[in-house]
């Protein structure tokens, strides 16, 4: 993949549309400069967030809201579009990606909050069609094309500030993390999360089991006589107690159990054959109990029958006296029933009598009465007939009044009607009027204000140019202060490098000096011995001299050292001398950035404060104190911004408003003038109907329709009142016939009636006199029982009577049922017999109560030695493979002693040596030949902790290893710098079908002295060679004296531009 060209929008600090065109530099090798913050790393950003949908940085993630440039309003859209070539087959290939990023848009119309817009790309492919599909499709065809992830691309792509520095001196734990998203080793991760999940589930399942044999011994059953100090109570107790018991308790356990149970088994058969005997005279006394239990009852029930016959014979005369009288009761009430026939006979007899002889007196008045009826009932018809011809003279004459006055009511109607159409056409005209008048008034008003507006919207346009002045000043204001953190940060870090370098150099001096005293010492005990054999006129083995005026002699408080001593004293001042050097250079290089962070610093504080002139804020004015002055300036611009912008919405309301006036001024006048010609017509209409009611009034007989129907209903009333007396007396007529015809009826039945009634009456007697003969009682005798009794009396004695007669039967049949059931038995001893069952049955419940425990402690202790035997075998069966799996996972997983590495590590050494290969031929030319990358040995790489993947630096120069942090920072960068390219080679190795024609390399040269720089600068122009893109992201002034084709970045008040020169 090689870019193109790359066309940034309102994205970061680039607000204004910008192009970058990479065919343009004449070598492969070009310079990214500009100030700092100016917008150089953005330029990567664009093309990382163009083809992955992020910006480049994994430690400060952007969203697209995030991206979205301050420096231009919301109108503008932001995007970033690259075309790029990729080869196929030898074939040079275009694309085109256009993004657009997650923002915000200036809502046109209405009010509110801008309007979100969510991220869309487009991909033009290599024909000029454009890739269908969704945003996810679309990013992963992009992959498809580049052939890398955008780890990988950044790894390979971008050697970006610091974070190479951090991969050369990270721990082992980190590279892995880093080497796993490069190569895809999680594999060997997920094979080894497989094995501990594996040895996990081993191990629980080994637990599981213990724990069940655990559960299972606890519900074993120790008879009560056990000894206390019996294996089987005293591992029984262990186990119990025991959070993870030991299995060979539990297997020991299992062999006490078997004995238990076979004696278990024994005392349970002799319990047996012992509870079989004492049931069978239990049951016997069971069934002697029964049957004298039955005689008792037999013999209770006898006794009660015996005193309920005795009180049923005493009771039985007043009964049979109760019975008599009820039989004396039972006859009066048939004699009764007689003689009430009888008078009921005689009674109709009477009535009949009287009134035949009061309808025969009542019948003459009745035909005088039928007479005079007849004769009103002729003078009533005539009276109706005269009535009913004057009452049809009379609706004639008002049928007609009422046609006139249905006339006048219309005429009315129509008036009343026209008159409401004038007046509201009259209302209408005047409101026509006042809307003419008042839309003129209004128009004057919009033209007045429309003049004082006129200016709001350059005011509105001025103050909104204001705002984003004053944004841009904010966020400057927000980098400055991040940046004194950073510097304050970074002048604590420098205190203490200080701090260390000042204890290591005192320990040091310390240390040197005493061992200097020591050194002092031992030379001195040296020449003490020298001089102890020094003998006249011999010569002295140091000087040769021959005479000895002043031989050493030792004090007595200077003990030398040995000189092993000494050595090893020596090695601790040159450790501790070195650590010294180390702090000194760590403290140069904290200073060293602290007065960079400072320069920058002040810089970007005085083209803050410059920039803040136009506010009038003083270049003295401390941070805090600027902030509120902003925060004052956005109070201020805000409510002006919102004043004209609300001013010049109003203007062009009212400009719209004024555009469309003159339409709605004629409008408004031909509806005044048609309002006035409707109303003088409708007016004309009402006077003409008000003319011609007048005259139907005129023509009008009565005074009122109220009037004639008075009248009307009075003839009617009249005509009613005749037809109700001619119909009144036609009835009485009807009614008098109707009297006579039922009084002569009446004299005829009754004297049919009378012979018969007669006859019935006599025979009613005679029977009368025949029943109470019969029941041989006076009229006196029954007549007073009849007075005393109810006849439901008589029947409840007859009833009681027959009840008492059938209680005494069944006595007398249970008393012969209870004689048959003794048969001549003696009467028992219960309480005898109930003792010898409770006796009994007390010793066969305490028998086989002892004979169940038995029986269930031997089935439980069976059933759990059983079950323990089962788990045993189980577990063991299982061991084997969970021992297998622990073994595997511990040297897979590096958790082995002495073998700390596990296998991703492993893996993963082998891609850090493909890459140790490429960055030492690279370190080894920057450093002219004085370093070498290299592993940790990998019999060193497992002890302690895993450290496979740290790296050690070796010197050509003393021929030793050290740790890689010991290197200088021009050094680390280098060996940095290296290990990225070494890092890219591999990782296009190993997707082979990659061609990524693009580099950056984003700052680092600043720490390089002159040969360091040229030599890395050497390296990259030979990886340029051919069609490889490098960029210098870079602010180093001597890099653009040794790079020809430069990309100058520049950052003013509208954003970031960048121009081409090429030399």
């Amino acid at each position: 993949m090689k870019p193109i060209k790359l066309t940034l929008q309102a994205f970061g600090s680039y607000g204004e549309k910008t192009s970058i065109d990479f065919t343009r530099p004449s070598q492969s090798l070009f310079l990214v400069t500009g100030d700092t913050g100016a917008g150089k790393t953005t330029i990567f950003d664009a093309l990382v967030y163009t083809l992955y949908g992020e910006n480049s940085s994994n430690t400060n993630k952007k969203t697209g809201n995030d991206l979205q440039s301050q420096f231009v309003g919301r109108e503008v859209e932001p995007f970033v579009e690259l075309t790029f070539s990729e080869m196929n087959g030898g074939n040079e290939e275009i694309y085109t990606v256009h993004r657009i990023p997650a923002h915000f848009r200036k809502r046109q119309r209405g009010k509110g909050g801008d309007i979100p817009v969510n991220e869309s790309i487009s991909l033009t492919m290599p024909d000029g069609t454009d890739f269908n599909g969704k945003n996810n499709e679309i990013n992963n065809k992009l992959q498809e094309i580049i052939g890398l992830t955008k780890e990988q691309f950044m790894q390979v792509g971008m050697i970006a500030q610091g974070e190479f520095m951090e991969l050369l001196r990270t721990d082992s734990a980190t590279k892995k993390e880093i080497f796993r998203k490069l190569f895809n080793t999680d594999i060997f991760q997920r094979i080894t999360d497989n094995l501990k999940e594996r040895n996990k589930a081993a191990q629980a399942e080994m637990d599981k089991l213990l724990l069940r044999c655990k559960v299972k011994a606890e519900d074993i059953q120790l008879p009560e006589d056990l000894s206390a100090d019996h294996p089987l109570a005293e591992l029984t107790k262990a186990i119990r107690k025991a959070e993870k018991p030991n299995i060979a308790a539990i297997e020991k356990l299992l062999e006490e159990l078997t004995p238990l149970c076979e004696e278990l088994r024994q005392q349970e058969k002799e319990l047996n054959t012992e509870n079989d005997a004492l049931s069978a005279q239990r049951e016997k006394s069971i069934a002697a109990y029964t049957a004298g239990k039955i005689l008792a009852d037999a013999y209770a029930e006898l006794d009660k029958i015996s005193l309920q016959e005795k009180e049923l014979l005493d009771q039985q005369p007043q009964q049979e006296k109760d019975a008599q009288l009820a039989q004396a009761i039972m006859n009066a009430y048939q004699i009764k029933a007689s003689h009430d026939i009888y008078t009921g006979k005689e009674k109709l007899l009477q009535t009949t009598i009287v009134q035949m002889e009061q309808e025969t007196s009542r019948l003459p008045q009745l035909k005088t009465a039928e007479e005079d009826a007849r004769k009103k009932n002729q003078g009533a018809q005539e009276t109706q007939k005269q009535e009913l011809t004057a009452y049809s003279a009379l609706q004639t004459k008002i049928s007609a009044a009422k046609e006139k006055f249905a006339a006048i009511a219309a005429a009315e109607k129509a008036s009343t009607a026209a008159k409401a159409k004038t007046a509201a056409a009259q209302a209408k005209n005047t409101t026509a009027q006042k809307d003419l008048n008042d839309f003129k008034a209004e128009v004057n008003l919009w033209h007045k204000r429309f003049q004082e507006l006129s200016t709001a919207e350059a005011k509105a346009q001025e103050w909104s140019a204001k705002q984003e002045k004053l944004q841009a000043w904010q966020q400057q204001k927000t980098d400055l202060a991040a940046l004194e953190q950073k510097l304050s940060r970074a002048k604590e870090t420098a205190a203490n490098a200080q701090k260390s370098f000042q204890q290591a150099e005192a320990k040091y001096q310390q240390e040197q000096k005493s061992y200097e005293h020591a050194h002092h010492i031992f030379l001195n005990a040296q020449a003490g011995l020298l001089a102890a054999d020094l003998k006249p006129d011999t010569p002295c083995p140091v000087c040769g001299s021959t005479t000895h005026p002043h031989p050493y002699v030792l004090s007595a408080d200077e003990q030398p050292l040995e000189r092993g001593e000494l050595e090893t004293w020596q090695k601790k001042v040159g450790l501790l001398n070195t650590q010294r050097n180390n702090a000194s250079q760590s403290a140069s290089e904290a200073l060293a950035t602290c007065r960079n962070l400072e320069e920058q610093y002040q810089t970007n504080k005085g083209k803050f404060i410059n920039s803040l002139q136009e506010a009038k804020i003083s270049a003295d004015t401390s941070l805090p104190d600027i902030a509120a002055e902003l925060n004052k300036w956005q109070a201020i611009i805000q409510q002006k911004l919102q004043k004209y912008t609300l001013e010049a919405n109003e203007a062009n309301a009212l400009k719209g408003k004024l555009a469309t006036s003159e339409t709605r001024l004629k409008e408004l006048e031909t509806a005044a003038l048609e309002a006035d010609q409707a109303h003088r017509k409708l007016e004309t209409e009402w006077q003409a109907l008000n003319s011609q009611l007048e005259t139907l009034k005129g023509q009008q007989t009565y005074e009122s329709l109220a009037t004639a129907e008075a009248e009307l209903q009075a003839g009617q009333k009249r005509l009613q009142q005749a037809q109700a007396a001619a119909k009144e007396t036609e009835i009485a007529v009807s009614l008098a016939q109707k009297a006579q015809q039922a009084a002569e009826t009446i004299i005829k039945d009754c004297q049919s009636k009378l012979p018969q009634q007669t006859h019935e009456k006599e025979t009613a007697f005679a029977e009368y006199q025949k029943t109470r003969s019969a029941k041989k009682l006076t009229e006196a005798q029954w007549q007073s029982l009849v007075a005393e009794y109810t006849a439901q009396d008589g029947e409840a004695k007859q009833q009681g009577y027959q009840k008492y007669k059938a209680v005494y039967q069944g006595i007398l049949g249970q008393k012969e049922a209870q004689l048959k059931n003794i048969n001549d038995q003696k009467r028992p001893d219960l309480t005898a017999l109930a003792t010898a069952q409770d006796t009994l049955n007390k010793q066969w419940q305490e028998l086989d109560a002892k004979r169940k425990r038995v029986q269930q402690m031997r089935q439980r202790n069976e059933e759990t030695a059983q079950i323990l035997q089962e788990l045993l075998s189980s577990r063991n069966s299982k061991i084997a493979t969970a021992a297998r799996i622990e073994g595997l996972y511990n040297r897979l997983s590096g958790k082995m002693k002495g073998s700390r590495m596990d296998i991703e590590t492993f893996v993963q050494r082998h891609y850090l040596q493909q890459i140790l290969l490429a960055a030492n031929y690279r370190f080894a030319e920057m450093s002219a030949g004085q370093f070498e990358l290299r592993l940790m040995p990998v019999e060193d790489a497992g002890q302690g902790k895993n450290r496979g993947l740290d790296l050690r630096v070796y010197s050509t120069v003393t021929g030793q290893e050290r740790d890689i942090k010991t290197l200088s920072g021009g050094e680390s960068f280098m060996a940095a710098l290296s290990l990225a390219l070494g890092l890219a080679d591999q990782i296009q190795a190993n997707t082979a079908a990659i061609n990524l024609d693009i580099m950056f390399i984003d700052e680092g040269f600043g720490s390089l002295d002159d040969h360091s720089r040229n030599q890395a600068i050497k390296v990259l122009k030979r990886l340029s060679g051919g069609d490889k893109l490098i960029g210098i992201i870079s602010h180093v002034t001597e890099l653009k004296q040794e790079i020809d084709n430069q990309l100058i970045v520049r950052k003013n008040e509208k954003g970031s531009h960048v121009t081409w020169q090429i030399s």
